[in-house]
């Protein structure tokens, strides 16, 4: 069983990364990108334009030049952009499937590790779950991930359910 976003295929959807560089900008990235996949206009919104709007928002959305707040994700979807986001606070990877296969496009926001731990937040966009991509059933999941320079991010869904995990499986998704 594989599952992608929408019907992109890999060298399509990468027309829509947007790279962070070396800032700490995950969350007005990913929502650049998701707004672009929404719309199906790449570059239509810059992850910079994000942050720079995002940092005169309230506190509570996001620390300006550091971090977004999960909330701040759909916030900024809904009021600056207009569009329906929902965060989901423990969802399940069965959610995770499910909107792939509704070709509805979700964020999710995981641990951040650095060696062998985790110091802090990061958001990225689902792109795709294949069910032998790290061996005869073992899993794994591939994202448009802003923070690396490469279009998608392939991680083992292992791995992913511990990072997942240790921000309480927040998932924000895109639609009605």
């Amino acid at each position: 069983m594989q599952s992608y976003l929408f019907e992109f295929s890999q060298s399509e959807v990468c027309r829509y990364h947007l790279y962070q560089g070396d800032g700490n900008d995950c969350g007005p990235y990913s929502i650049a990108m998701a707004v672009n996949l929404y719309h199906r206009m790449p570059r239509f919104v810059l992850g910079q334009d994000v942050a720079r709007w995002m940092n005169h928002y309230p506190l509570l959305a996001r620390i300006p030049d550091w971090a977004t707040m999960p909330w701040g994700v759909p916030f900024t979807l809904r009021n600056h952009f207009g569009i329906p986001a929902h965060l989901s606070i423990w969802a399940s990877e069965s959610d995770l499937r499910y909107n792939l296969n509704l070709n509805r496009i979700a964020l999710v926001i995981t641990g951040w590790r650095r060696k062998r731990l985790v110091i802090g937040g990061h958001i990225s966009v689902l792109y795709a779950y294949d069910l032998n991509r790290f061996g005869q059933r073992r899993g794994g999941y591939a994202f448009l991930d802003p923070a690396a320079g490469d279009c998608l991010t392939w991680i083992s869904a292992v791995k992913f359910r511990s990072l997942w995990r240790f921000f309480g499986r927040l998932l924000v998704t895109l639609g009605r």
